[in-house]
């Protein structure tokens, strides 16, 4: 019997992919058909698309906001015959899920959500070394033996909304220069970086925190006019 914490995992993971694993509940295994039909997996991941992704007067008040747009490639080998109905959905809604995860990371004032999607089927051409011939006593490469095969990709574009209509985050040395939240927005940026960035040089020895500030503060000037000037060059 499972312990209680992959209990516990394998209720977190919930959604599609539990409903295939009735084991974890004390029922037998029921897996659904493998799809083997290419056209299958992609209206199937279409229609997935056209549940998660934002919709009605919701879409309409996001359509200004702003968007990224984030891509995901994947095997076809790997998926056609191999995955069922339930798997094959737990894994679009994961990738969908892994890159709002991802790119929140570093614009965390939003709340990003699936906005648009639009997938293709592409062939990648891979070269994979099957055999290194070498020189007994130089080390010297004397032949290579290769294998060169076209496989088939999917290629998922992601369109991603923040729902919040935040401005983009912007960082100057790892730290939060600008995109806070619109409340947050009062006073001029780059006098208060310059000011903490200052503060921080006394903790140092005087002319090494001297030379700093000064480097940081042409390098805050000039990114405060650019925010200024709305990003303009």
């Amino acid at each position: 019997m499972p312990s209680d914490l992959i209990k516990q995992a394998l209720d977190e993971r919930g959604g599609a992919y539990r409903a295939v694993q009735g084991h974890d509940q004390g029922r037998p295994l029921v897996t659904a058909p493998k799809i083997h039909d290419l056209g299958k997996l992609v209206t199937l991941m279409e229609s997935i698309f056209e549940e998660v992704k934002v919709q009605g007067d919701e879409r309409e008040r996001c359509a200004g906001f702003r968007k990224v747009i984030r891509l995901w490639e994947a095997p076809i080998v790997g998926y056609v015959g191999h995955v069922d109905d339930p798997t094959w959905r737990y894994i679009v809604n994961a990738a969908i899920k892994g890159k709002i995860t991802n790119h929140t990371a570093s614009q965390s004032n939003g709340r990003w959500v699936l906005y648009d999607a639009a997938v293709e089927v592409t062939t990648k051409r891979h070269v994979d070394v099957v055999e290194t011939k070498v020189h007994p006593q130089t080390g010297a490469i004397l032949d290579v033996v290769e294998h060169v095969e076209d496989r088939e990709y999917f290629r998922v574009a992601f369109q991603l909304v923040d729902t919040l209509g935040q401005r983009d985050m912007e960082y100057v040395l790892g730290r939060v220069v600008s995109g806070r939240p619109r409340s947050d927005l009062d006073g001029d940026i780059g006098v208060a970086i310059l000011e903490m960035l200052k503060a921080q040089g006394h903790d140092k020895s005087a002319d090494d925190a001297q030379e700093k500030i000064a480097r940081l503060e042409a390098q805050v000037e000039a990114l405060a006019k650019l925010i200024k000037d709305g990003g303009k060059k």
